[in-house]
């Protein structure tokens, strides 16, 4: 009998919880028993582009107050199919375009996002969010500082059943330098 990464996962999941585990798989495709409310995601992979807004005053003075950000994400799991929680990693960036003067920051960790509606329907909503390491880096006026800490996000948007996506992210960063870099994400992609 072969049982797969994500099933093994999802089990393991389940059973941190005490929901208890039954997992069946055969060698075509992997099965899940109906008592385990988890299942493998259709189209996993996301890749999102866009524009990116600090929230900071001292930090848009300073480098801008648009930036370019992207997103990727791997789905390794989701619930019941009926207004599933889909669960995941992301990596997440931003950055200022200007010269000489710059900021950046990447987000790395795991996520959970809720659909809203029937997934058959043309357009679905979603709102989620995700906690991890955020790693960040400040050039301007003759200093350069680089921190890790401890940050999150909050999003929400609509996916239409194409697999195209519109997305819009609070993306909580932590601070550099005595500013924070937290900014205000709006990012269109695709999933597949």
């Amino acid at each position: 009998m072969k049982v797969s990464f994500n099933t093994l996962l999802a089990g393991a999941l389940v059973a941190g919880i005490n929901l208890g585990l039954a997992t069946t798989a055969s060698a075509q495709a992997p099965t899940v028993s109906a008592n385990v409310p988890t299942q493998p995601a259709a189209k996993p992979f996301a890749v999102k582009l866009g524009v990116t807004f600090p929230t900071d005053g001292d930090v848009k003075d300073e480098v801008g107050s648009t930036w370019f950000g992207f997103g990727l994400s791997y789905d390794i799991g989701k619930t019941k199919t009926t207004s599933p929680v889909v669960y995941g990693a992301y990596l997440d960036g931003t950055f200022s375009p200007e010269s000489g003067k710059q900021a950046s920051t990447y987000g790395i960790g795991p996520a959970a996002r809720y659909y809203f509606g029937a997934p058959t329907a043309p357009i679905i909503f979603y709102a989620g969010g995700g906690i991890g390491a955020y790693f960040n880096h400040w050039k301007s006026s003759g200093f350069s500082e680089n921190t890790t800490r401890l940050g999150g996000k909050l999003f929400g948007g609509a996916e239409f059943k194409q697999g195209f996506l519109g997305e819009i992210v609070y993306n909580f960063t932590g601070n550099v330098h005595g500013s924070a870099l937290n900014n205000l994400a709006l990012l269109v992609g695709y999933r597949f």
